[in-house]
């Protein structure tokens, strides 16, 4: 079995609507094995697992009894097989090459982490959302 550099951790709770967002641009990487997909569906009371297994056939899925996004990355570590892991909610999109552009410096032992910068997609949005991201954008964090 290849050994892939990359693990990317989704922690999924009734995420039925949105995790092809995070799955389906990782469905072919996860299909030859250049990336482990994990998702840890916690709590779920719907068809997330259902949904992840349609988007991402290939996803290793694990279903925990609790709600719990920490218990569910945790649970998902335990199983990596990746030397660089990459935490992502169910509905954010990335794609392999942005995942392989963001763990570059990691995988080459340049830095311990990395952290991506989010774009959102405000088109149908309200003013008021559009102001809301406005200062959520200059949090220092970020």
């Amino acid at each position: 079995m290849l050994r892939p550099d990359i693990t990317v951790l989704i922690p999924a709770y009734n995420e039925e609507a949105v995790i092809h967002r995070s799955l389906t641009p990782l469905a072919d990487a996860a299909k030859s094995g250049r990336v482990q997909v994990i998702v840890i569906a916690n709590g779920c009371k719907y068809g997330t697992v259902d949904a992840a297994r349609a988007a991402c056939p290939h996803a290793e899925i694990v279903e925990m009894g609790k709600a719990s996004k920490t218990l569910a990355l945790n649970a998902g570590a335990r199983r990596r097989r990746g030397r660089a892991v990459v935490c992502l909610d169910a509905d954010i999109e990335l794609s392999e090459s942005a995942l392989v552009w963001l763990t570059r410096p990691v995988l080459r032992c340049k830095a311990e982490i990395a952290c991506g910068q989010m774009v959102p997609d405000l088109d149908a949005s309200s003013a008021l959302v559009h102001a809301f991201y406005r200062g959520w954008q200059l949090n220092p964090y970020f």
